[in-house]
C-alpha cells in the first residue's frame, strides 16, 4: 500500500514533539518520552498489509514527498522571522525547553501558531478563527490524505482500469464529515487543487455538529475567499449520539453521521433526493463515550495534561470503529434500497489507532469485497497515521489493482509444453465440476480459472462472520442478491491466469473476497501435484497400473 515514512528530523526533533502535544486524539500514543503504546493500539500482524499501490506508478503518491518533508520538518528559526505570533510561542518554549523536554513545554498558542504559519507559507491559506480549547490540526497527515485522495483515489472512479462501470466524469463534489472550527480539509483540498489545472471547480461541504464550530469555520471560509467552493452546514447528531439504544436493524429513522449530513445538504439544496458526491472524508473521534474523562487526564508516562478537545471532537460511541460504523451501515442502508449511485464515490477515515484500522479494513473487505478497499500509511517514526479508504461503485474489473494478487511457479521436468496445457485443462474441468467454477483456454498456453459467484457466498461469510457488528450481519442479509452480486466482477469471486513457457508454469490469482482467497488457496495446493503427476491420486493411479502389469508380464 503507498507509505511514505519522512526522513528523520535531525535537529528538528522539536516537531516530533509538536506532534505529540496534539494529543492521543490526533497521535494515538500516550507520549513521545517515557510513554509506551498500549497493547489495544497496536496489532503486530497484519498480513493484509501486504498489497499493491493502486496505480502501476506506485511511487506517484511520493511525488509530494518534498512537500511533506518541509512540513514534518520546518525550519523553526525561519518560521519564527516571519510569523512573529509563532516567533514569540516558540522563543519562549526554547527558553523553558534548556531545563526539560520540549515536549512538556509545547503549549497551545505554539500549536496554533505553528498550524497558521505553515498553511500559509505553503498554500497561502488564512485561518483567522482558531479557538482555544479545540482541538488543533497537525498539518503534514492532514495533507497527506488530501494528496492520497486527489493523485491515487478519485482517478480510479474514471479510468477503467479499477472498475468495469467507470463514471463518465468526477462531479468534483465532496464531503468532510466533523469539519471543526479550523475547516482545514475543504481549505487544503481546495488549495492543493488549484495546483492541478486539470481539475474543474471544486465544492466542498463541511458538516458539523457542534453549533460552536459553524461559525468559526464560516470566518475561516470568508478570509480565504473561498465561500463560492466551501460551505459549513450545521447537522444533528446521529442516532447513536443521541441514544445508544438503537435497533438491529436500522430504520427509516436511524440516521447516522453520513446519512444526517447528506439530508441537510439535501435540504439546503431544496432537494427531495441525496446529492452525488465523488468522495467523503472523516477524521473521527478518538474516544468511545465512556472514555470521555480520558480527555482531561494527564498523559501515561510523563503526566503532561492532553491536548485541548471538545466531547464532540474527542469522543463518539464505539470511538472510532463506532463512526466509521456508522458511516458504512448508512451506506448499506442506502444500498439495499437500489441507490448505491447516491454514496459517495470514496468514503476516506484517517485513523489514530491500528487497531481501528484492522476493523475498518475487516469490515469494508469482508461485505465490499478486496476490489473496493485500499490503505495507505503516513508517520514519521513511530507517530504512524493510517488511512483507509473504500468504495461502492459496482463490477470491479478482475484484474483490479486493489485485488489481491498471489503468484507463484515451477518447474515440470522432462514434459512439453503442449502436454503440460493438456493437464492443466483437465485439472481445469475436474476443478470446475467441484467447485462450480468455469474455465477457459486461450490459445495453446493460457489457462484461466474463475467462479462466476451466482451462489451468493458474500451473504453466507457476511453471516458467519462473528468478528462483524451483529446490525452488519443482519443488513447485509437484507440486501438483494442482484445487489450483492454487482460488488463482484464479471468472474466472480476470483480469477486465476495461468500460463506455460519453457516447461515453466505461471500462476497469478487475483481475488476478491474470502471465498475466492480460499479456493486459490486449493488451487495453488493441488496445482504441482496434479501438473507434475506426483499427489497421491496419481500415486495411487501409478501404483494400480502397476500391479495391473505384474501378472502379464509374470
Amino acid at each position: 500500500s503507498p507509505t511514505f515514512h519522512p526522513s528523520s528530523p535531525g535537529s528538528s526533533q522539536c516537531l516530533l514533539d509538536f506532534f505529540c502535544s496534539m494529543g492521543d486524539k490526533d497521535v494515538g500514543i500516550p507520549a513521545f518520552r517515557g510513554g509506551k503504546r498500549s497493547r489495544d493500539d497496536v496489532m503486530e500482524e497484519d498480513t493484509f498489509l501486504v498489497q499493491h499501490p493502486i496505480h502501476d506508478n506506485g511511487n506517484n503518491i511520493h511525488k509530494a514527498s518534498s512537500l511533506l518533508d518541509s512540513l514534518v520538518n520546518p525550519n523553526f528559526e525561519e518560521l519564527s522571522r516571519q510569523f512573529p505570533d509563532f516567533g514569540r510561542a516558540y522563543r519562549q518554549i526554547k527558553h523553558e525547553a534548556s531545563h526539560k523536554p520540549f515536549a512538556a513545554c509545547i503549549t497551545e498558542d505554539f500549536s496554533i501558531a505553528l498550524t497558521k504559519a505553515l498553511l500559509q507559507i505553503h498554500w497561502r491559506i488564512s485561518l483567522t478563527d482558531v479557538p482555544l480549547h479545540h482541538l488543533v490540526p497537525p498539518v503534514p497527515n492532514r495533507y497527506f490524505l488530501i494528496h492520497w485522495l486527489q493523485s491515487q483515489l478519485l482517478p480510479c472512479l474514471t479510468s477503467g482500469a479499477h472498475f468495469t462501470r467507470p463514471r463518465a466524469a468526477l462531479s468534483y463534489t465532496g464531503l468532510d464529515i466533523g469539519t471543526g472550527a479550523t475547516c482545514i480539509y475543504p481549505l487544503l483540498f481546495v488549495a492543493s487543487a488549484r495546483k492541478v489545472p486539470s481539475t474543474g471547480q471544486w465544492y466542498i461541504w463541511a458538516s458539523d455538529v457542534d453549533s460552536e464550530v459553524i461559525p468559526l469555520a464560516e470566518a475561516n471560509v470568508r478570509s480565504n475567499q473561498l465561500q463560492s467552493q466551501i460551505r459549513p452546514i450545521l447537522v444533528p447528531p446521529s442516532t447513536m449520539q443521541q441514544s445508544e439504544n438503537v435497533p438491529l436493524l436500522p430504520d427509516s429513522e436511524s440516521r447516522g453521521p453520513l446519512r444526517q449530513s447528506l439530508e441537510i445538504v439535501a435540504s439546503s439544496l431544496q432537494s427531495t433526493t441525496l446529492p452525488e458526491l465523488d468522495f467523503c472524508l472523516a477524521n473521527p473521534p478518538f474516544y468511545d463515550t465512556t472514555e470521555k474523562d480520558s480527555i482531561s487526564q494527564p498523559r501515561h508516562g510523563d503526566g503532561r495534561a492532553r491536548t485541548s478537545m471538545t466531547l464532540f471532537e474527542g469522543t463518539y460511541p464505539g470511538g472510532e470503529v463506532g463512526f466509521c460504523t456508522d458511516i458504512f451501515m448508512d451506506q448499506c442502508l442506502v444500498y439495499s434500497r437500489g441507490k448505491g449511485c447516491l454514496i459517495p464515490g470514496w468514503t476516506v477515515i484517517m485513523c489514530g489507532k491500528k487497531t481501528s484500522f484492522v476493523a475498518l479494513h475487516h469490515l469494508v473487505a469482508q461485505v465490499l469485497g478486496f476490489g473496493h478497499v485500499t490503505h495507505a500509511e503516513f508517520g514519521p517514526g513511530s507517530l504512524t497515521r493510517w488511512f483507509i479508504a473504500w468504495s461502492w461503485q459496482t463490477r470491479p474489473c478482475a484484474q483490479s489493482p486493489l485485488a489481491k494478487t498471489e503468484e507463484c511457479d515451477f518447474v515440470v521436468e522432462g514434459v512439453s509444453d503442449h502436454e503440460i496445457v493438456q493437464r492443466l485443462c483437465q485439472y481445469a474441468v475436474d476443478f470446475s465440476l467441484q467447485s462450480n467454477a468455469q474455465a477457459r483456454m486461450d490459445g495453446s498456453h493460457l489457462v484461466e480459472l474463475w467462479q462466476d459467484g451466482a451462489n451468493d457466498m458474500l451473504a453466507q461469510w457476511a453471516k458467519e462472520d462473528q468478528e462483524l457488528p451483529p446490525r452488519v450481519r443482519a443488513l447485509v442479509q437484507q440486501i438483494p442478491p442482484s445487489l450483492r452480486r454487482e460488488l463482484l466482477p464479471n468472474e466472480g469471486n476470483f480469477l486465476v491466469s495461468i500460463t506455460v513457457h519453457s516447461s515453466k508454469v505461471q500462476i497469478k490469482a487475483f481475488v476478491h473476497n474470502p471465498h475466492g482467497k480460499r479456493l486459490v488457496a486449493k488451487i495453488k495446493q493441488q496445482l504441482l501435484g496434479e501438473v507434475c503427476r506426483t499427489n497421491r491420486k496419481w500415486r495411487r493411479l501409478q501404483k494400480r497400473q502397476q500391479q495391473q502389469q505384474q501378472p502379464h508380464h509374470a
